[in-house]
């Protein structure tokens, strides 16, 4: 979670990245923003699917169609970074 008081915006002092499951099988991030960091909402709307297992449409996910397991999110000369890992798909490794 980065805490930034000095945002203009009250309503996205806090900011995180949620890990989700998205409609191909896998997982990926996808920002959340909070005015108290205990209530919190998507960054931009999300739509989900019908069915036995709900999860994101592909097409609501901001981030690339990876399996990215998020580590941590800072800020550097205004453009925000998000660490993380992922496999690769084809192999495994």
């Amino acid at each position: 979670m980065l805490y930034e008081p000095d945002d203009p915006d009250p309503a996205r002092r806090y900011k995180m990245m949620l890990w989700v499951p998205h409609e191909g099988g896998r997982w990926s991030m996808v920002p959340v923003l909070s005015a108290d960091g205990l209530r919190w909402r998507f960054a931009r709307p999300m739509q989900v699917t019908e069915g036995t297992k709900p999860r994101f449409t592909l097409s609501s996910i901001p981030l690339p169609n990876e399996h990215l397991e998020g580590g941590g999110l800072v800020r550097v000369a205004g453009i925000y970074y998000q660490n993380g890992q992922a496999h690769n798909p084809h192999n495994g490794t």
